[in-house]
């Protein structure tokens, strides 16, 4: 039998890579170490650098770093700045800020510290205004009534604030006195300052006004004194002691007119704002405001008093409290400002002033023995200042004059490039006996005109519509007469009427038609602005003035009063 040859098996490429991988990968890796052995050996250099060439280095990069002008800023590199971080480890570690509002261990009784001296709060938006009216005084020589120019210096005291200082200091003191541990204002310091067009306002001489003294003067020349428009409640309580306590908000002159806001700050209401209870209380207020006038005399400097009573030095354990303090917790309302109110009667016309203030408190710690505070010199005093507030705006007294637009005439359409004119009254107020008299009612002023008038023809406003027409308009002179009423009180009377206004500007009175045939004529609102000789400038309503004119037409002047604030 013949036997078959075996077959030759073919070639498996995949069972060969099985079979010789290991041997292709050391094959591989020896390869790449001689690559890596020759690259080496052949690239291998020797040291070139000296010491000296590091040295030139180093300087180099040492002088680029001194000359170069560019900040950490310039680079966008923060900086930080151990040299302050250093000076705040020296302080070291702020304990109120790691404080708790747990009490982790509390005291079975608070503890008791001494009386220290609590910080006193000034006058805060101390400002001032310019006014002049006829106030009523006694019977003087057949007078009963004379005019008066002031300026009204108006502020707020921090009461609340002032209030929270006390009872931090004082409620957990050592010896506690809630009826005194609270702010009693008994006076106050006042000076003024003239304002003149070199005067450097950084250095500006100081006088004292002795406020006292010229409101006792003026109470003992009125005859009585205005009701006080400023809701009580925002009134300090007034503690007399002796010659120069004085009440926060001195006393109105009894003008026939009644005060409004000009004499209070814009967050201190006025009576008529407030309820009918207010108004039952500003009554009451008034009363014993007469009666306080009444007992004011001239005792002995009330600084040499105690501020709780007497002379003595002594510390009293009972004292009444004050009227508010009387009132039931539900009715108070919180009282975040007391007013402060001065009139100056002692300013001049023309005369530009500033004003500031410090107050005077009763010291809360006087009487104290030396086991109640910290330093026995905190009992000494009886009386402690405030500083001084900051000085109020400049106000400029006006002159004795002053002007009221009454009429406006514009150009016609025909001739529209005539200057518009206006009739403006020139009002002298006589401070003999608080009357005023007019000038101009049959005048036409026009731009640029000043209105200062030597000797001219006033009249009573009563006999405003009752003077002879002129036949042509012409510019502001004295004129003659007409003949006189047959009041004497009424004839006219010969003025300098120097008010120190010059026309600026007139705009208005435009007749722009009827809305039906028998109403009258509309016209567009008519304004004249005027400016005085301190460059202040003042607007005129046409409307408001008229009816100022008509009030004086009804009632003459017995009830003027004017408060002048200028537009700022």
């Amino acid at each position: 039998m013949k036997i078959k040859p075996k077959k030759k098996k073919s070639f498996d490429i995949k069972q060969f890579f099985i079979l010789h991988c290991e041997k292709f990968v050391v094959g591989l890796l020896a390869f790449i170490a001689v690559f890596f052995m020759y690259l080496g050996i052949t690239s291998y250099k020797s040291l070139t650098w000296q010491p000296v060439d590091l040295d030139q280095s180093s300087q180099s990069t040492r002088t680029y770093i001194d000359t170069n002008k560019r900040t950490a800023d310039d680079e966008k590199i923060f900086v930080f700045q151990y040299d302050k971080y250093s000076e705040w480890i020296k302080l070291g570690i702020r304990l109120d800020l790691y404080k708790t509002p747990t009490v982790w261990l509390p005291l079975l009784f608070p503890e008791r510290i001494k009386r220290d001296r609590v910080p006193l709060l000034p006058v805060e938006n101390l400002m001032a205004a310019a006014g002049l009216g006829a106030v009523s005084i006694k019977p003087t020589g057949g007078k009963t009534q004379i005019g008066e120019r002031w300026a009204v210096i108006t502020g707020l005291i921090p009461i609340q604030k002032q209030r929270d200082f006390y009872v931090q200091a004082y409620a957990a003191s050592v010896r506690p006195t809630p009826d005194q541990d609270t702010p009693r204002y008994m006076s106050y310091v006042l000076e003024r300052a003239e304002i003149t067009p070199d005067q450097n306002e950084n250095n500006l001489k100081w006088n004292k006004i002795e406020a006292f003294d010229e409101i006792r003067k003026v109470l003992n020349k009125w005859n009585g004194i205005a009701s006080e428009p400023v809701d009580p409640d925002f009134l300090a309580p007034y503690h007399y002691v002796g010659a120069g306590s004085l009440w926060m908000a001195c006393p109105l002159p009894p003008t026939l007119k009644p005060f409004g806001k000009e004499v209070t700050q814009n967050s201190i209401p006025l009576v008529s704002e407030t309820s009918a209870e207010r108004q039952r209380k500003s009554q009451e207020y008034d009363k014993r405001l007469q009666q306080e006038l009444e007992q004011t005399s001239t005792d002995s400097d009330f600084r040499n008093k105690s501020p709780f009573g007497g002379t003595s030095t002594t510390r009293p354990d009972n004292i009444p409290r004050t009227t508010t303090e009387n009132i039931p917790i539900e009715e108070q309302r919180i009282i975040e400002n007391f007013l402060f109110r001065y009139i100056d009667y002692s300013v001049q016309p023309g005369k530009t002033y500033r004003y500031r203030v410090k107050l005077t408190l009763a010291n809360p710690n006087f009487g104290m023995s030396e086991g109640d505070v910290v330093n026995i010199d905190l009992t000494k005093d009886p009386y402690l200042d405030t500083d001084f507030s900051n000085a109020s705006n400049k106000v400029t007294i006006p002159p004795d004059s002053r002007i009221l637009a009454r009429t406006i005439y514009p150009p016609s359409q025909k001739t529209p490039w005539l200057e518009p004119a206006a009739n403006v009254l020139a009002v002298y107020f006589d401070l003999n006996d608080g009357s005023e008299w007019v000038w101009g009612s049959s005048e036409r002023v026009y731009r640029g005109s000043t209105l200062n008038i030597k000797d001219a023809v006033t009249y009573h406003p009563t006999t405003i519509d009752k003077q002879e027409t002129r036949a042509k308009p012409a510019p502001p002179r004295p004129t003659a007469a007409p003949a006189a009423p047959t009041d004497t009180k009424l004839q006219p009377q010969r003025k300098d009427v120097i008010t120190n206004m010059c026309i600026m500007d007139i705009i208005g009175g435009i007749e722009l038609g009827k809305v039906v045939q028998d109403a009258p004529t509309i016209k567009t609102p008519g304004k004249i602005m005027a400016v005085n000789n301190m460059g202040e400038i003042y607007i005129h309503n046409l409307v408001e003035d008229n009816k100022e004119i008509e009030s004086m037409k009804t009632t003459g002047t017995e009830n003027n009063q004017r408060n002048i604030m200028p537009m700022r």
